[in-house]
């Protein structure tokens, strides 16, 4: 990808690109992992069956995947900068339908409009981060963004615990929708406007035609697919389902599943911010963030098999290994991003985030179908077999997804019809 250098110097542009929206991807990830500490204030206030919280967390993740093609082309076609200023107030009116519903229908519509919000805060923090850095430093910046989004995981764990004891998620929410408008009003003001040098002056249906020509690469299926089922599996637990594994698996009291949860949040940010320097110090010495993306997948499967085979050993230390090494994942965009044309960046790295989104929401919701066919315990929890029976079903399909990267590897390409 050409683009030409910048003008700018670089602290200039990590205050006025890289921290608003590395902002936007915080409050991104933590409306996308709140559920998982707020559940049981959910539970029991809309009387919410493992199903029903499962299809209420994953909405956002459908909605949100939803928005990615179109997304794609505004973003090459628009900007990061309006784009991402005109959807946060989305996520701002969500949050406040959120905060003020009695139905389960009326909270399902707001944490969609939230999904909806949000869609475009990773995207465009990533368009953003190719149009104003060298290729060179693509993963490093791409993963200090991600570390924004560590941060907000681990704001929803053990600090948004601690807040319950003084007030409401209610009151969370709206105060969430307040900070969400501002936050889109000061990206409009603050971040300078600029595109890559090679922006596509092509139609609307041509833009969106050249998505055909990304599917038929078999390069971006290499990444494409272990990336849109493995990392969408760690979402779905690391956003709901790792606090249910907690609870009824290690019998943590929800105290504990919070401080967890936090240490799994804080696995991420450690691995986000550590794959990133590790990527770019390897790039120095020539070799390629490939084999770091694909050593995480390795290692995420292997975590996951030992959970699978001994649940009750360890869990918490596991699950926090899981999120580091499954953060290495987040490189497939950055290795993208280099090898398609920079016109096309948007719906480059939107399409396989919405592969990646689509699954989560499929996941997130088949793994609370599979834990309900199990019996309940008498205290609203689930058996540890019915936790173990879902991991192990994702498992073969992350096996799967794994293998089909060595099926699909080729040659380094750099145009998208080859």
């Amino acid at each position: 990808m050409s683009l030409s250098a910048s003008p700018h110097r670089p602290a200039a542009i990590i205050l006025t690109v890289l921290i608003p929206f590395g902002c936007g991807y915080y409050l991104s990830y933590l409306f996308r992992t709140m559920n998982a500490v707020i559940s049981p204030h959910l539970v029991r206030e809309f009387g919410l069956d493992p199903a029903d919280l499962g299809f209420l967390t994953s909405v956002y993740f459908i909605t949100f995947a939803a928005m990615q093609i179109p997304l794609g082309v505004v973003l090459d076609r628009y900007g990061p900068r309006k784009v991402q200023a005109a959807l946060l107030l989305f996520a701002a009116a969500g949050a406040a339908l959120f905060s003020v519903s009695d139905s389960f229908l009326a909270i399902t519509i707001g944490r969609a409009l939230i999904g909806i919000g949000v869609s475009s805060c990773l995207m465009s923090s990533f368009t953003a981060n190719a149009i104003w850095w060298p290729k060179e430093r693509l993963a490093l910046m791409n993963n200090l963004t991600m570390a924004f989004g560590g941060a907000g995981a681990l704001s929803a764990t053990a600090p948004v615990h601690a807040l319950l004891s003084v007030t409401d998620w209610r009151t969370l929410f709206l105060v969430l929708a307040i900070v969400t408008a501002v936050l889109a009003v000061v990206t409009l003001l603050v971040v300078p406007e600029r595109r890559a040098a090679t922006t596509s002056s092509t139609g609307f249906a041509e833009q969106v035609s050249a998505l055909r020509q990304i599917l038929k690469n078999r390069m971006f299926w290499s990444f494409a697919a272990p990336f849109s089922i493995c990392y969408s599996l760690f979402m779905s637990y690391q956003t709901l389902w790792a606090a249910p594994w907690l609870r009824d698996v290690a019998d943590f009291d929800q105290g504990m599943v919070a401080d967890y949860m936090f240490l799994i949040q804080l696995g991420m940010l450690v691995g986000v911010l550590g794959c990133g320097i590790l990527a770019d110090r390897l790039r120095r010495r020539g070799i390629g963030s490939e084999r770091l993306f694909i050593f995480g997948v390795a290692i995420a499967i292997i975590i996951q098999l030992a959970l699978v085979v001994m649940p009750d050993a360890a869990p918490g230390i596991f699950w926090t290994s899981h999120a580091v090494v499954a953060s290495a994942m987040i490189l497939s965009f950055a290795i993208l991003t280099e090898r398609f044309p920079a016109e096309i960046t948007g719906r480059v790295i939107t399409t396989i985030n919405l592969m990646g989104f689509v699954c989560a929401f499929i996941f997130q919701w088949g793994i609370g179908a599979i834990i309900g066919t199990f019996a309940a315990k008498p205290d609203g929890g689930y058996m540890p077999e019915a936790h173990s029976t879902a991991l192990a079903a994702m498992l073969v399909l992350q096996v799967g997804a794994f293998l089909t990267y060595f099926y699909f590897r080729e040659p380094v390409k750099t145009s998208v019809g080859d």
